[in-house]
């Protein structure tokens, strides 16, 4: 199993409360986990830092806003990667909608009503893209 995968699954870890196996893919103190490469996609970034939230971990989700909150602030669409330099290549509506979600439950609500309005301009082609906009508008 590659590491993409790996931290891809730290949100069903977190389902299937195996909150122990995740520590390891913990972005905290920093907001960029040791395993994570140097470029990670932002949808995977989503799931692991929901599965943190999930089990009550929120240190790493509040770490990687922190240092990546230039790219959720200015974004229009969540880039496609980020890098542990703080770049974003591309856009991706399924992390965008992600992101708004966990903004939501952190209590940024206008952010991410920003990113949500961003997304619903754009067509929306796979169902796992209306899961998450469908959750991110409802929450």
């Amino acid at each position: 199993t590659s590491d993409v995968v790996d931290l891809y699954n730290v949100r069903a870890m977190a389902i299937m409360g195996e909150k122990h196996a995740m520590q390891k893919w913990s972005c905290y103190p920093d907001g960029w986990g040791v395993l994570w490469g140097a470029t990670q996609r932002s949808h995977y970034i989503a799931y692991a830092l929901e599965g943190f939230w999930r089990v009550g971990l929120t240190a790493p989700v509040e770490a990687f806003m922190a240092r990546f909150a230039h790219i959720v602030q200015d974004a229009v669409l969540m880039p496609y990667v980020i890098t542990q330099d703080g770049e974003g290549r591309g856009e991706c509506l399924a992390a965008t909608a992600q992101f708004a979600l966990l903004l939501k439950w952190m209590g940024d609500r206008v952010i991410a009503d920003l990113l949500i309005d961003a997304a619903l301009e754009q067509p929306i082609t796979r169902s796992w893209e209306a899961k998450w906009m469908i959750d991110a508008m409802l929450s």
